[in-house]
């Protein structure tokens, strides 16, 4: 059964933007909430289990599938934990890999939410994890069109330089 209130909880835990906490029920299942909830603090599947009264299988399985899709981080220690990814980082990952379709009428919206905090992330760190080579025909402000891949690949070829972003 969805419960509004966990989905609430966890667009707080996510640092989701008010206007994009309706896209949280399109993406994510009612009984995945709590244990993104409970991920919002790094844990083993053992101790995920333990506080959620499950069986570790069937805990092992939804973070298996959330992690899959992009929700989890992973680390490796002594152990295997997880902890949930911001909204920002979920919601590149879910439109990068083309899983627009859930999100549809938010997508112009949520690329342009992409494009701003990229822009001021980078603004903000005198050091960034990504690289940027500026060239003079640079594009500050985000364009929604859709072009055919072919395009795409050509403008790509012909740029002097690109800009990755790890996350």
């Amino acid at each position: 059964m969805m419960c509004l209130n966990d989905y609430r909880r966890l667009a707080k835990i996510l640092d989701t933007p008010p206007m994009f906490i309706d896209v949280l029920p399109l993406i994510v299942r009612p009984d995945e909430t709590d244990i993104l909830i409970s991920l919002s603090e790094r844990k083993t599947v053992k101790e995920l289990s333990k506080e959620l009264g499950m069986p570790v299988s069937v805990v092992e399985s939804k973070v298996r599938s959330l992690y899959v899709r992009g929700f989890l981080e992973k680390k490796r220690d002594r152990e295997v934990s997880y902890k949930v990814r911001s909204f920002r980082g979920i919601i590149d990952r879910y439109l990068s890999e083309g899983r627009s379709e859930p999100v549809a009428k938010y997508v112009a919206a949520l690329a342009e939410y992409l494009m701003e905090t990229h822009v001021e992330k980078a603004r903000g760190n005198p050091y960034p994890a990504s690289k940027v080579l500026p060239i003079p025909e640079a594009v500050f402000e985000p364009v929604s069109i859709v072009i055919p891949h072919e395009n795409a690949i050509s403008i790509i070829k012909s740029a002097e330089s690109i800009s990755a972003e790890r996350l």
